[in-house]
């Protein structure tokens, strides 16, 4: 499994709580995609933190994360993106 963390800035304080409790909302409807999927609000960026069987190198999880931003997010900077701040894969213990 990896463990994708990724961030987006940009984000204005005003929606930055409701876009993120939208954004772990939409990757909860995709179901078994995700073994977990929370995004936060940190006062100045979104953090996404998913748990993904099958995307090892955190891209098509920043994707949908940056369609979701701009789904979800009201106010979002020009300068505004998603980055992806790390990609580890973790092994279930038995």
């Amino acid at each position: 499994m990896y463990r994708i963390v990724a961030i987006c800035d940009g984000v204005q304080p005003g929606c930055g709580v409701e876009a993120a409790r939208n954004i772990t909302a939409e990757f909860a409807a995709l179901g078994d995609q995700y073994v977990s999927a929370q995004c936060e609000w940190n006062g100045s960026e979104l953090v996404l933190r998913a748990d993904s069987e099958w995307d090892e190198n955190g891209g098509l999880t920043a994707d949908y994360f940056y369609k979701c931003v701009f789904a979800c997010a009201t106010e979002l900077a020009p300068s505004g993106g998603v980055s992806i701040k790390s990609v580890e894969e973790v092994h279930e213990s038995a």
